[in-house]
């Protein structure tokens, strides 16, 4: 029922954005793609083959983290030598068929935000109170722009996503108008001690 749910917030949001839609949105809790075929003029038109195979990109990143206890957005900590956001915008910044990237931020965390993308080709924009209604700020902002034919929604804090992945997500989003992954789940074993874990 809850991924039911959010497929019914989604097709609403667009709606609201007063964008036809064809496929909806479907949530995957793993590396988390919604690919939307939605901003199509005249989808009846498509030519397979004809077309440049690229898309635009929406990246959430305007949540709180309240989860991790970090007391601030998990995306802006580190991962390594560089913070999780970074990574995920990297993955998407530097293949060759992303056109244009949305980084959807909140209003606290934007001025840090635009000091991290400072001379990246990002637009920033402000999200909402949850992730559809920042989902539907992005795809709002990206209808008064010249549309793409097809946009991949990331959740920000999924860092691992390839370019072999977003490969295979457009081919397939062009050939059936809509697509989502399934990534197989990596077991962990967790020990907990004295009120800490440990992987």
């Amino acid at each position: 029922r809850g991924r039911e749910s959010f497929v019914e917030g989604c097709a609403r949001m667009l709606e609201l954005a007063g964008i036809g839609w064809t496929f909806g949105a479907v949530r995957c809790s793993l590396d988390c793609f919604i690919t939307l075929n939605s901003l199509l003029k005249n989808p009846d038109k498509r030519v397979m083959g004809q077309q440049e195979r690229v898309a635009d990109a929406v990246i959430a990143a305007a949540g709180q983290g309240k989860r991790v206890g970090a007391r601030r957005n998990k995306l802006l900590l580190a991962l390594g030598d560089r913070s999780v956001l970074e990574r995920t915008i990297e993955v998407f910044r530097t293949h060759s068929r992303i056109r244009r990237i949305w980084l959807v931020v909140s209003p606290q965390d934007r001025d840090e935000i635009e000091t991290l993308t400072a001379g990246m080709d990002i637009t920033l924009v402000n999200g909402g109170i949850r992730r559809q209604d920042s989902v539907h700020c992005a795809l709002t902002q990206l209808r008064e722009s010249e549309a793409p034919t097809h946009v991949l929604i990331q959740d920000g804090a999924r860092p691992f996503t390839t370019h072999d992945l977003i490969d295979r997500i457009l081919d397939a989003c062009f050939e059936h108008g809509a697509a989502i992954p399934g990534v197989p789940l990596t077991d962990t074993i967790r020990r907990i001690r004295k009120g800490t874990t440990e992987v």
